[in-house]
């Protein structure tokens, strides 16, 4: 898709090269996932279908764009339209299951897509001139961050029938009954609480005994 749009924009080689670019950093993260050991994606197999719908659904257009739809603007639309789902359902759970094990690869996975979000946002940002492209732009970049930390037990699934029972674990553990003890503890009115009685301290100095004397006449 970037070659193919740098194509538009052969006559202006500062935005053919930034497409170019974006191509080269496609190709990057393509060559780290076919390096990845065949034990980490027999492990995604159970995720397979959710990753796969992520892809097909928003699967590349066959053919060349109209001529209308070759504007620069109109180009970065497509870009998010096609990175966003990439970005978030595909390459954010796969960055979380290699934390679990593969912590150098995740890292090293996990910089060179937020440098290629990165790198679009400030494309974007030189180019665009749309506030709202801009934003949705940061966004993109925002809500990654916010998928990559997120633990991957706390991670919500796709899955309708896996994501309802995530949902009624999560909401048992917030809304665990509290212990009799601590109940009772709580429901005691503050003026049945016992006081505390506050202890005289023991005196430093013993009292001393005084001799009376007759006065002398």
């Amino acid at each position: 898709m970037y070659v193919e749009v740098a194509q538009y924009f052969k006559e202006n080689n500062l935005i053919r090269d930034i497409w170019l670019e974006m191509a080269h950093d496609e190709e990057q993260q393509a060559d780290s996932l076919k390096s990845l050991p065949p034990l980490f994606w027999n492990k995604l197999r159970e995720r397979e279908e959710e990753l796969s719908q992520a892809l097909g659904t928003h699967s590349l257009p066959a053919g060349c764009a109209p001529v209308e739809e070759r504007n620069l603007h109109r180009c970065f639309m497509k870009t998010l339209e096609f990175e966003e789902p990439i970005i978030l359902k595909v390459y954010a759970p796969l960055i979380r299951q290699l934390r679990t094990e593969w912590t150098d690869r995740a890292l090293d996975f996990y910089i060179m897509v937020k440098a290629h979000v990165a790198r679009l946002l400030r494309v974007v940002g030189s180019f665009s001139g749309d506030p709202i492209l801009i934003q949705r732009t940061d966004a993109l970049l925002q809500s990654f961050e916010k998928e990559v930390q997120t633990p991957e037990s706390l991670a919500v699934p796709a899955n309708p029938t896996q994501r309802k029972a995530a949902t009624r674990k999560h909401a048992a553990g917030v809304h665990k009954s509290p212990s009799r003890k601590a109940q009772a503890k709580r429901s005691l009115p503050l003026s049945k609480r016992p006081k505390a009685i506050a202890q005289r301290s023991k005196s430093l100095v013993k009292k001393i005994g005084l001799r009376r004397r007759r006065a002398s006449r």
